[in-house]
């Protein structure tokens, strides 16, 4: 993931924490002149972990708009936080 985040600009980064997910470092970002979305999990139960999943903006707001299954899309609110509830909205008026 830093090597990514290397590459990426006009970087905005928010953090969502839930006991599901621990500690997430969201980063809305650019990454070839195409907005992405980078999530790296900084915790996991107090333990550092760093793992990490990037995609690409569109391609996460369709998916998000797509949940249909109440607790996957509570699952996402928790792990996407603020980020991912205006994709959702964002998803919808597409």
């Amino acid at each position: 993931m830093p090597e990514m985040l290397r590459m990426a600009r006009d970087i905005t980064t928010t953090r969502s924490e839930s006991l599901i997910w621990g500690i997430v470092d969201l980063h809305h970002c650019n990454l070839n002149d195409q907005p992405h979305v980078i999530a790296e999990i900084a915790e996991i139960d107090g333990i550092p972990d760093g793992r990490g999943f990037a995609w690409d903006e569109s391609t996460l707001r369709a998916e998000l708009f797509a949940i249909e299954d109440k607790r996957e899309l509570a699952r996402a609110a928790l792990f996407f936080g603020d980020l991912g509830v205006s994709l959702m909205y964002a998803g919808a008026a597409h």
